[in-house]
């Protein structure tokens, strides 16, 4: 975000479709980069994924890092990390081109689903329905 910045408060309904609006030309530049390497570009509100089926380290998430920086957001470095394998982005789990819920959140909706208090029915449902979603997106590849 612009060092500037003000934050909206976090799990409003409106901050993905204003991160859109906001990061139309980050997106834009890093869309072109990972084009020019052969890679996916992704991005949720402000959680942002490169991917692709070779090894890309070679100077490249610096480059990276340095675009966003150009564009006056700072990248939050403790949240930045190169992975190899399984991975996670935005509490999916993503392997070999699949999807599947992470297991924390299986956890979470085993131990919600233990709970007897009605407060919860709209959690548990909410969980599956996101599980659910996540199970469609795999069958239409």
């Amino acid at each position: 975000m612009p060092q500037d910045y003000v934050p909206l408060p976090t799990g409003a309904s409106t901050i993905p479709i204003l991160g859109n609006l906001v990061l139309s030309d980050l997106d834009a530049s890093l869309l072109e980069v990972a084009r020019e390497h052969g890679l996916h570009y992704s991005r949720y509100v402000d959680d942002i994924t490169f991917s692709g089926t070779s090894d890309f380290c070679d100077g490249l998430p610096a480059h990276i890092l340095k675009l966003v920086s150009s564009h006056g957001y700072v990248p939050h470095l403790r949240k930045t990390r190169y992975e190899i394998g399984i991975h996670e982005v935005t509490g999916v789990k993503i392997k070999r081109h699949r999807l599947s819920p992470t297991n924390s959140q299986r956890k979470r909706l085993s131990a919600k689903k233990k709970e007897t208090q009605d407060e919860n029915a709209d959690s548990v449902a909410g969980m599956k329905q996101y599980m659910q979603r996540v199970g469609v997106l795999n069958k239409r590849k």
